[in-house]
């Protein structure tokens, strides 16, 4: 099982909101992409693509760790929405926002429950945490796991 299913599994919720979070109605939006049906299969097939690559940090053990903004990129690229993001220790943490939805990808890689603030963001904000390389690493990985453009 992956840390996203183990996350969910465990009962993801909004703590602002206390609520668990259903991703199954979040729909692909970029078109170009043969995507996986839903932000759940979403989550399983990105976590297959982490890895040095696409975060400096990356670790076997902790496969989401330094994942968030690249991830958050290329989810609002397949599902539109926003960036948002919010203070975790002494650095950003990037996430989405779809059709009122927070979706986090990379939640499980931290140890404590997030507080989140849910600022909103800006692709720029993102790419200050990551790279053009990383990201077109991340692409890269995600088609070749059978999300090739149409």
């Amino acid at each position: 099982m992956n840390n996203f299913q183990i996350f969910f599994d465990m009962g993801a919720v909004d703590i602002a909101q206390k609520k668990r979070i259903d991703l199954t109605d979040v729909k692909p939006k970029l078109a170009g992409f043969a995507m996986p049906p839903n932000a759940t299969e979403f989550a399983i097939a990105i976590e297959r693509c982490w890895s040095l690559a696409t975060a400096s940090v990356y670790t076997f053990a902790n496969p989401a760790k330094g994942q968030c903004s690249v991830t958050a990129l290329l989810a609002q690229d397949c599902f539109g929405g926003d960036i948002l993001k919010t203070r975790v220790g002494d650095a950003w943490h990037f996430y989405n926002f779809v059709n009122g939805e927070r979706l986090d990808f990379t939640a499980s890689q931290f140890d404590d429950p997030i507080f989140y603030e849910d600022i909103t963001s800006r692709r720029e904000d993102a790419f200050k945490d990551t790279t053009p390389i990383q990201y077109r690493a991340l692409i890269a990985a995600f088609r070749a796991q059978g999300n090739e453009r149409e």
